[in-house]
Order: C-alpha cells, then structure tokens, then sequence
C-alpha cells in the first residue's frame, strides 16, 4: 500500500506565509538536531586513504569503502605549519568536488587527513597555531566545505613535543586540541553540520608509552593527552598496526607486526584497556570500542611490516569480538571481548586497487568476513526515539516504512528545512522519491528525525 494524502495534509494547501514559517521551524529544529547527532561514522567502517598523488578517482573505489581518507593536506615548502592540499594531476577542483559529492549522496563519509610520514607539523607556538589555523580555514573554504571532518595523522617530527605527562601536555599538544576545536566551530558555522574528527596514530605514539626506551627516544605514547582531552569529539581512532616492528602490551609481554595476529589482539585490548604509562607520566583510562577501528595494510607490499593474510584477520577479529574461541596462532589472552568495534582501516585504497603483491581490491573484499554486518547509513537514534525502520537507506527512490503506528503523522523535507510532502501513514506505506533530487532527506514521525539519503 502507498502513503495516502488525507484531508488537510496536502502540503498545497498552505499559504505562502505559513509555508514559510513552517519551514524556518523545521529547518532551525533541523539546526539543532544536527548540532546535537551531527554525522555519523558508518558502521562496520572500513577506512581507507586514497592518496591525492596518484591516479585513482574517487568513483573507482571500491564499494566497500564508506571512510575515504584524503592524503594528505600538507605544509607548503618548508614551513611547519602552512597547509595545502593539491590534486591529482586528473582532477580540476571543481570535478573533484563533483565526486566527492557523488560519494557522500550514497552515504560516504570524505574526510582530510592531515600530515602523513613525509610531512611535520609543529604547533609548538602562537604563530604557528595562527598560521595552521587560518590555512586549514582556507581549504575549507576552497574546496566548498566537501570534506565532511578531518583526520589527525601526525607522524614522525610532528611527534616532538618535548617532556609532557597525561597532566600536563606540551605546547605542541595543546595547541593541536586548540585548533581542532577551533576549527570544529568554524565548520559548524558555516555548514550547520558538526566536523568528524578521526585519528591515525602509529602504536608507538599510544602503548609506547608502556616502554620505558620508547617514552625516552621515540615520544611514546606522545598522542595519548590528545586522544584523552579529545575523547568524546574524536568519531574514530584508527591506530596504525604495521611499521611499528614490535611494541610492549598490558601484559608486559613483546609483540611483532610480523604478520601475526596476535599483535592485534594485544595491542587493541591494550588500547581499549587503558594503563599506567611508564615514568609516572600519568594513566591513560582506555578508548571505547565502538569508536575503535584496526588499521592495517592492504597488500604485502602496502606497508615495511604489518601485513596479515586475510583469514587471519577474519580470526582475530572473531576472537576480539566474542565470536569465537582464541585462534591456534594468538598467544595472547583477552580480559574481555568488544563486540562493537568500529570496523578496520588500511594503507592504501590505491595499493589495494593495484599492486605488484596482491590480488585487486583484496582487502576491501575481504572485509565482509570479518564484518558481515549491514552498514548503517542513517542517523543514529538516541533512546526513546521511534522504533519504526525506513529502508532502503540510501535509497534511489523508493522508501518503505515498518513498525510505525499506523495513521502517524509525517513530514518529508529537504536537509534545507523546504517541506516536499505532508501525509499520514497507512500500515506497510511506502513513498517515491524518484522524481526528487539526490541528496538528503529529513523525515519527521511523532516529532522524531530520521535521515535519508537519496542517490
């Protein structure tokens, strides 16, 4: 059965006056709404960065992939803190754009990651915050606010803080958080939307930190006072489990990124966990799992150490989320199991699409074994919000509801606030948006917001 128009629900039947102001209500409650739940990471994620210096479009990346890193924004010439961010030499901006957009219309997330291995970045003072800032603000602004957060991928020189503790962070440190939040705002004010904020810290600068030579020569565990300060504004942490040779977990045991999954699971419970940092540098109290994603390499030649075969991946992965007993070739124990973590991240989308060393898009098709869930693509709602589901999400058209109340009241609308139908629900309804534009879609029952996206 379809939705039915009943009488007085049809949208026509508003004046101008009234139609306006419905709309400027909806649309400031839209506002508010997305301030408060603003976007969603997709769950299971899978995260890949796609590099800006090769070849590769953004509409040839596989499927699977729902987090699309850019790499990288970078300093210009030899400053430290004056960013940019180039195209490949096959984009214009403005078809990028066009791209870009064509992907978040289907539901993926685009984000901009910052610095990478090959390029420091130092907030170490006011000048250098100033100058980050202001040029972060102007990508933003150059590329039409496309990007939907930024990603923190500091490495390296970018790592020299300096002596700080979980207490009492470093300039550098501080100045960092400071930014983000600024430039949390200054997206906020100009998209009404809240920017995603995800990381991709190397182990080192996280349980590093449980390695007393590692906290003297190498700034362990340096990302930790971020990542704490930050907690509840970072969407998704995606630790870099490969080229870290080896690292110390919880249990005071050694382990290799030798192609062993056990480097993951202990090193993921040691992330999840918390712990004491060595040199009384203070506690870190652990990272919740549903926001927690395992990064690893796409191929065998994507990264110097770090790679995992695929089945082993699918192990590990059961084993860290109660699935399934400990794996024959995984040493460590767990304390407990995560059932929700977030999903994986890899280097590189680029090396998975091709490579000398491995087959095609192996990794991305192989990220179903270990998360077989459905992506979530819609809003999340928060408890005591309606039961009723509408699919498909995203959608190229049609819409079914299920479990409503029969006969409820709706209001579909676009993301601007403009009202595109007014009706009441019959049981087992459904709704054509074919003839509307791609784009998202607010749907309103008994004053609860659902997102659609239309592709």
């Amino acid at each position: 059965m379809s939705l039915l128009f009943t009488q007085g629900d049809d949208p026509n039947h508003f004046n101008n006056a009234n139609m306006k102001n419905l709309s400027l209500t909806i649309l400031s409650s839209l506002i508010a709404l997305s301030i408060v739940f603003g976007q969603q990471i997709p769950k299971p994620a899978l995260v890949g960065y796609w590099e800006n210096w090769g070849s590769l479009k953004l509409t040839e990346v596989h499927d699977h992939y729902n987090v699309i890193q850019l790499a990288f924004a970078t300093t210009r010439g030899s400053s430290l803190y004056n960013m940019e961010f180039n195209l490949p030499y096959n984009y214009s901006k403005r078809s990028f754009i066009r791209d870009a957009q064509e992907l978040q219309k289907n539901g993926k997330v685009l984000i901009l990651s910052m610095g990478g291995q090959a390029d420091p970045i130092r907030l170490d003072n006011q000048n250098a915050y100033d100058g980050f800032v202001a040029s972060m603000k102007e990508i933003m602004q150059d590329y039409d606010f496309v990007f939907d957060g930024l990603d923190i991928d500091f490495e390296g020189e970018s790592m020299d803080f300096g002596y700080w503790t979980m207490d009492a962070p470093a300039n550098g440190q501080v100045f960092l958080v400071q930014a983000m939040r600024e430039l949390q705002t200054f997206y906020q004010d100009n998209t009404n939307k809240r920017m995603m904020l995800t990381m991709a810290p190397e182990t080192v600068y996280i349980v590093g930190a449980l390695s007393q030579w590692q906290l003297n020569n190498t700034n362990g565990g340096a990302m930790l006072p971020i990542i704490d300060e930050m907690l509840d504004e970072i969407d998704l942490l995606h630790p870099q489990f490969y080229n870290a040779t080896e690292s110390i977990a919880i249990d005071g045991r050694t382990y290799k990124d030798d192609g062993s999954p056990d480097y993951m699971v202990a090193i993921s419970e040691s992330i999840l966990q918390g712990f004491s940092l060595k040199g009384g540098k203070g506690y870190f109290a652990g990272f919740p799992e549903e926001k927690f994603a395992i990064g690893l390499p796409s191929g065998i030649c994507s990264a110097g150490s770090g790679y995992v075969n695929p089945e082993k991946i699918e192990g590990a992965i059961d084993y860290l989320r109660g699935k399934s007993n400990k794996p024959q070739d995984v040493s460590y124990s767990l304390k407990s199991s995560y059932p929700n973590l977030a999903g994986l991240m890899t280097w590189s989308i680029n090396g998975d699409y091709k490579s000398n060393c491995s087959e095609s898009w192996s990794f991305a098709e192989s990220f179903k074994n270990s998360f077989p869930e459905e992506v979530e693509t819609s809003i999340t709602t928060p408890e005591g919000f309606s039961v009723g589901s509408i699919y498909p999400n995203p959608t190229s058209g049609e819409l079914h509801f299920a479990d409503f109340e029969p006969f409820s009241e709706i209001t579909i609308f676009y993301d601007t606030g403009v009202i595109i139908a007014s009706v009441r629900l019959n049981e087992n309804a459904e709704f054509d948006l074919s003839g509307y534009p791609g784009g998202t879609y607010i749907i309103e029952i008994g004053n609860k917001y659902y997102r659609i996206v239309k592709y």
